[in-house]
C-alpha cells in the first residue's frame, strides 16, 4: 500500500483517540458504540409515489404526528425526521446522556452518509462527552461507484487515511471503524471491506463495529470472514442482534466464536416494514442475563443507533442516555450486580475503542 499519512500508531497505542485528542481508556466512562450525530441519510429516503406516504415525508416530525411516523417505514423516514437537527439540539441531547452519567459516544455515520466531520469538536466540546469519530464503508447497494471496484488494499488505505488524516478533508481523526455494511447474503464489495477493515485494524489499533440486516442471521458469515482475514474477534462487535431475539442459540454461537455481541437497537420502538417490530427492551435485558450467566458477559454492549429526530427527547423519543436510565435498572432487576454491569457499559467498550495494533 502507499503511504497514508502520519503513522504515530505506537505513540497511540493503549490510548482512545477523541475528537479533541486521545485519552487514557479510565477517561472514558460508560460507552455508547453505535450512535449517530452526522447523519446524512438523504439518498437512502426517496420522495415516496404514494401519495399517504408522500404526505408524511413533507410533514414537520411534530407530538401530534409521532405515532404514524414511528408505524411506518416512510414517515419514520421522514425528509425532516432524517435531519438531526442544529448543533445546538445536538449538544443538548448529548448533555441528556452526560447528566445521567455517560460518557463517551462513537459516532459511525459511514463513509457518503455523514456530514462535516468538524461539528464533532463542538459537540463534544459543548455537551463534555468524549465522542470518538469512525470510518468505514457501508452496505453495496448505499456505496459509491468510485469505491465499488476498489481492491481490498486500495479501500484500507481510506480507512487507513482517515485514521492518520481525519475523515474527508475534516481533519478529524477516526478512532473507530464502523458501522462497516453487510447485507444477508454478505455481498461482493462488503466482503473486500470487511477485509480491508481488518487490515485497517491491525495497522492501527482501530476496533470494529459491523452492521448486520437485523433480520436476518448472517453473522457468522461476517465472523468466518473476519477471522480468515486475521481479525482480533474479541475488539469486533457484530451488530443489530436484538432483532434476532429471542434467538440467544444463534447470538451464543456469535459470542463463542470470540467476537462481542451488539445489542445496539435498544429502544427502537419503530416498525421496519410490515411484521417487523424489534425486540423490545426487556427481551434484550432477559438475553443478556442469560449470556451473561454462561460466561459471555464481557462480550456484549448496549447502544441505540439513534440517528433520527424522533429518537430525540425533545421530540418524543428516549435520548441518548436510554441505556443507562432504562436498560440498566433492567439488567439490575434480573440479577446482575455492579461489576457486571460496568463490564457492559463500560470495560468492554473501553477495550474495544483502546487503540491497539497488531
Amino acid at each position: 500500500m502507499t503511504d497514508t499519512g502520519t503513522n504515530d500508531t505506537q505513540d497511540l497505542a493503549g490510548r482512545i483517540l477523541t475528537v479533541l485528542g486521545p485519552i487514557d481508556p479510565a477517561e472514558a466512562g460508560p460507552a455508547l458504540l453505535h450512535e449517530h450525530l452526522l447523519n446524512d441519510i438523504e439518498r437512502m429516503v426517496p420522495e415516496p409515489e404514494d401519495p399517504e406516504a408522500r404526505r408524511l415525508y413533507h410533514q414537520p416530525v411534530t407530538l401530534e404526528h409521532l405515532g404514524e411516523i414511528l408505524w411506518s417505514r416512510e414517515g419514520m423516514l421522514s425528509k425532516d425526521n432524517i435531519d438531526q437537527g442544529p448543533i445546538e439540539l445536538r449538544a443538548e441531547e448529548l448533555a441528556r446522556y452526560r447528566e445521567v452519567g455517560g460518557g463517551t459516544i462513537a459516532e459511525v455515520s459511514a463513509i457518503g452518509l455523514r456530514h462535516d466531520a468538524r461539528e464533532l469538536l463542538e459537540l463534544s466540546r459543548r455537551s463534555g462527552v468524549h465522542i470518538v469519530a469512525s470510518t468505514a464503508f457501508f452496505v453495496e447497494a448505499l456505496t459509491a461507484a468510485e469505491h465499488l471496484e476498489r481492491s481490498v488494499d486500495e479501500l484500507a488505505e481510506v480507512l487507513i487515511r482517515e485514521h492518520r488524516e481525519g475523515l474527508g478533508t475534516s481533519g478529524v481523526r477516526a478512532g473507530f471503524l464502523g458501522e462497516v455494511g453487510t447485507s444477508a447474503p454478505v455481498m461482493p464489495f462488503e466482503e473486500r471491506s470487511l477485509r480491508a477493515s481488518v487490515i485497517a485494524m491491525r495497522a492501527t489499533g482501530m476496533g470494529l463495529m459491523v452492521h448486520t440486516d437485523p433480520w436476518a442471521t448472517a453473522g457468522l458469515d461476517v465472523v468466518d470472514i473476519l477471522e480468515d482475514a486475521g481479525a482480533d474477534l474479541s475488539r469486533v462487535v457484530i451488530g443489530h442482534l436484538n432483532p434476532t431475539l429471542p434467538d440467544v442459540a444463534y447470538h451464543r454461537a456469535i459470542a463463542e466464536r470470540g467476537a462481542v455481541l451488539g445489542y445496539d437497537l435498544c429502544g427502537y420502538d419503530i416498525v421496519q416494514r410490515p411484521g417487523r417490530f424489534p425486540a423490545r427492551d426487556w427481551e434484550t435485558a432477559d438475553a443478556v442475563a442469560t449470556l451473561v450467566a454462561e460466561g459471555h458477559g464481557d462480550r456484549i454492549i448496549l447502544s441505540m443507533d439513534t440517528a433520527l429526530k424522533t429518537d430525540y427527547v425533545r421530540y418524543g423519543g428516549w435520548g441518548y442516555g436510554h441505556v443507562l436510565s432504562h436498560m440498566v435498572p433492567l439488567l439490575r432487576e434480573r440479577g446482575l450486580d455492579e461489576a457486571a454491569i460496568r463490564t457492559i457499559t463500560t470495560d468492554t467498550p473501553a477495550r474495544i475503542l483502546t487503540l491497539t495494533p497488531g
